[in-house]
């Protein structure tokens, strides 16, 4: 049967059993009205098997789902002539659409049809457009090859719906989404809300007066939930001179994460240095204001040696607060990107300090620390934030279970490498995983930032050494090993 006699069946609502569907051109299927599938030609089965929709054998537990071969506002309109056909309101439907799973141009046809049981069913045909077919930029001046090898992220995406056709691997990795899912998603689902309106803005006025827009900032809301600043500049497609499409090139994707990670990170030092100064600052006050009524009580209580040894000991813990308070303060001052000749013994045992005072009552800190020389090459403030990094996950793995934390210094000689500095933090239960130790190594040798911050910060801290970092398990206790080369190459 030709497209005439389908028009001409679409008259007069033809009997289902009547029709030889493989004889039609296109894919064909009748549903009834519950939106099951009562038969198909052997086109439409080898698009539903192709794009594994449903079993190749149709049956009435299968539902006609254009969802899945329209975007949203076809997938209304489709709904909607399908209904007033199947509702004897009209006796044919028919319009264009764009479809996702065979990134072609469709014509669909919707005609009434008598079923077996007398009730009222729908004769769908899908038949690719004759006229020519609107070609998008990938494909029409595009070697796939070098679309998906492209170093900067695009998009292509219908204007204005913002419906995503096509998008490159740079991107996919950048967002979180592979391709297909993107092509169901706009441009506007994986934008924040509050950017939203200003691009459809920009866009608009941009692209319709000159074609294209200038790089500007955007931000992208990631698979994950997380947001992504970037540089994004749009060119628009032009069909007979209207815009129906456009790119939207993602400028140095790595570079901009990168960034953003090591602003963020200095953004959180930077408050964190804030706070420490307040609290330090606080601290201080309280414990001038204990010394003082301390001072008061001795004298009077002058000829009460007990009285005095209580106050004595409250004297001798006060002092003990003011000079760990005045080594937080130091440690927060201490600059961050300076390189200088350290004892480390001293610089790991300042560092202990701070971990003890922070540590709670069920953690027993015990260490071994060896005299090194010659002396490190480094910043002291980094590798103490390493090391405060380490025992922080230590806390946290242990909550408020009882356990033992164990810090070794020593200096050990490494065939090839020359003599290293050797940091060993243990715990009795495990603390990190180890695909965060290959993380943490990874931004040593590709230069990409972990998302946890407190890994990211030791993962520049290791890579501003020369370091590396390793786990391993022995007699029960869980070991994390950091090596830093006494003489660096460079830093």
């Amino acid at each position: 049967m030709e497209k005439a006699d389908v028009l001409q069946a679409s008259k007069h609502p033809s009997f289902e059993s009547d029709l030889d569907l493989n004889s039609m051109p296109g894919s064909v299927v009748i549903i009834n009205k519950h939106g099951r599938m009562v038969r198909a030609n052997a086109s439409w089965n080898e698009v539903l098997l192709r794009n594994h929709i449903f079993s190749h054998s149709i049956s009435n537990d299968d539902y006609f789902d254009i969802r899945r071969r329209l975007n949203q506002n076809d997938t209304f309109e489709a709904f909607q002539g399908i209904n007033r056909v199947l509702n004897g309101e009209e006796k044919r439907f028919t319009m264009g659409f764009y479809c996702n799973l065979e990134m072609r141009h469709f014509e669909m046809d919707v005609s009434s049809v008598t079923l077996k049981d007398n009730s009222i069913g729908a004769l769908i045909s899908h038949q690719v457009k004759q006229e020519r077919v609107r070609q998008h930029a990938a494909t029409a001046h595009c070697n796939k090859a070098i679309f998906e090898a492209f170093p900067e992220g695009v998009v292509i995406f219908d204007y204005p719906s913002g419906q995503i056709r096509e998008a490159n691997q740079s991107f996919c990795h950048f967002i979180g989404y592979t391709n297909k899912q993107l092509r169901h998603l706009s441009l506007w689902d994986i934008t924040p809300v509050n950017w939203i309106e200003k691009e459809k803005q920009t866009l608009e006025s941009k692209l319709s007066l000159y074609g294209l827009t200038g790089k500007q900032g955007k931000v992208f809301e990631t698979k994950s939930g997380a947001s992504k600043h970037t540089k994004i500049q749009y060119k628009a497609i032009k069909e007979n001179g209207v815009i129906t499409s456009a790119w939207a090139i993602i400028k140095d994707l790595d570079k901009i994460n990168e960034e953003s990670e090591k602003a963020l990170e200095a953004q959180r030092q930077q408050s964190i240095g804030q706070m420490t100064n307040g609290i330090t600052h606080e601290l201080n006050n309280i414990l001038s204001i204990i010394l003082a009524n301390t001072e008061m009580l001795d004298l009077s209580c002058a000829e009460n040696e007990q009285a005095l040894s209580h106050t004595q000991n409250i004297v001798s813990a006060t002092h003990r607060a003011s000079k760990l308070i005045s080594e937080i303060s130091s440690f927060n001052k201490s600059n961050g990107s300076e390189f200088e000749e350290l004892d480390m013994l001293k610089t790991v045992s300042r560092a202990l300090k701070i971990v003890q005072a922070a540590l709670p009552p069920n953690i027993t800190l015990t260490s071994e620390l060896a005299i090194i020389q010659p002396m490190l090459l480094g910043n002291a403030s980094q590798l103490q934030q390493a090391l405060l990094n380490l025992t922080h996950f230590i806390i946290q793995a242990l909550g408020e279970q009882v356990g033992k934390m164990h810090i070794d210094l020593q200096k050990v000689g490494i065939t090839g490498k020359g003599e290293h500095i050797a940091i060993q933090v243990g715990c009795s239960k495990a603390f990190i995983a180890a695909e965060d130790i290959d993380n943490v190594n990874a931004f040593y040798l590709l230069g990409k930032p972990h998302k946890n911050l407190t890994l990211s910060t030791l993962s520049h801290i290791l890579h501003n050494h020369h370091g590396s970092i390793s786990a391993f398990e022995t007699r029960g206790w869980h070991w994390v090993r950091i090596e830093i080369p006494i003489k660096p190459n460079s830093i």
